[in-house]
């Protein structure tokens, strides 16, 4: 059981949660390295450019967008 965050209703017993995502950022992420066994740094990931989740609610069925 849980709350939706839209309706403020308590669930049902077995409904399905539902995470709708109401904002996200830009973020870039670094390159990482690891030190190989001469202790000479190797780039493991080269990094980039993304977006995380900033904000979500939980939502029940009849809530929820039919996209989600």
């Amino acid at each position: 059981m849980y709350k939706c965050d839209n309706c403020r209703k308590f669930s049902k017993p077995g409904d399905k949660l539902t995470k709708v995502v109401v904002s996200e950022r830009a973020k870039v992420y670094p390159p990482r390295y690891k030190e190989d066994e001469f202790g000479k740094p190797v780039c493991i990931d080269n990094g980039g450019e993304g977006f995380e989740i900033q904000e979500e609610v939980n939502c029940c069925p009849a809530c929820a967008p039919a996209e989600a």
